[in-house]
């Protein structure tokens, strides 16, 4: 599993990588990059959440509830 501290220096990482291509626009469209950026991250976590949930309980079915 994945430390905390490791998934904060990547996203941090990620954000600087972004920084020049984002410095070539004005401010409102830097802004709505990062912002788009954010929520797909986001959102492609909260898939994967979901996804683990949704396998978790059908594997809890299998094994006849116990866990």
């Amino acid at each position: 599993m994945l430390r905390p501290q490791f998934v904060l220096i990547a996203v941090l990482l990620a954000f600087l990588w972004i920084c020049p291509f984002v410095s070539a626009f004005d401010a409102g469209d830097g802004i709505c990059l990062m912002l788009g950026l954010t929520l797909t991250i986001m959102g492609f976590c909260a898939c994967l959440g979901a996804y683990a949930r949704k396998r978790a309980a059908d594997a809890s079915h299998l094994d006849g509830g116990y866990a």
